[in-house]
């Protein structure tokens, strides 16, 4: 795939709650390396965990950014800050939509995390990635 020129990235926001549940549920059926497994999330489900994201972002304890290619959800990434005596720590999360792997998005959101995380003070970040997963690990490398 050639790489991408135009990328949108925007916060998490109310409006994207239906994009970001068809995304989702798309990445459910394919059943590769994110832990969203097994059922449809329903919307309820999932306008309960936007507006969560969105608080948490509004505390300062959450980053959560789309990326979108064309007006279409390419990627969602965040950083959860860990609690407590870890607070200086973050945990990354990336999905890319399948048409989108190889072309760079997943590169750039990696980059703009490491940005804004360093915006809220954080010192380390922290990933987790299936041993299988090639694509991602070149990625994060």
């Amino acid at each position: 795939m050639e790489p991408v020129k135009e990328i949108k990235i925007t916060p998490l926001q109310e409006s994207d709650l239906s994009d970001l549940l068809a995304y989702a549920n798309n990445l459910i059926d394919e059943d590769t390396f994110v832990l969203l497994s097994g059922n449809h999330l329903t919307y309820e489900h999932e306008k309960t965990y936007v507006l969560d994201a969105i608080n948490a972002m509004k505390e300062k304890k959450k980053i959560h950014l789309i990326a979108r290619i064309g007006g279409k959800l390419a990627a969602s990434f965040e950083v959860r800050v860990l609690p407590l005596r870890k607070s200086h720590a973050g945990e990354i999360g990336i999905s890319v939509a399948p048409e989108f792997r190889g072309s760079g998005v997943g590169k750039k959101c990696m980059e703009i995390l490491i940005k804004e995380a360093k915006k809220l003070g954080l010192r380390l970040l922290v990933l987790t990635c299936f041993a299988i997963n090639a694509r991602a690990i070149h990625v994060y490398e």
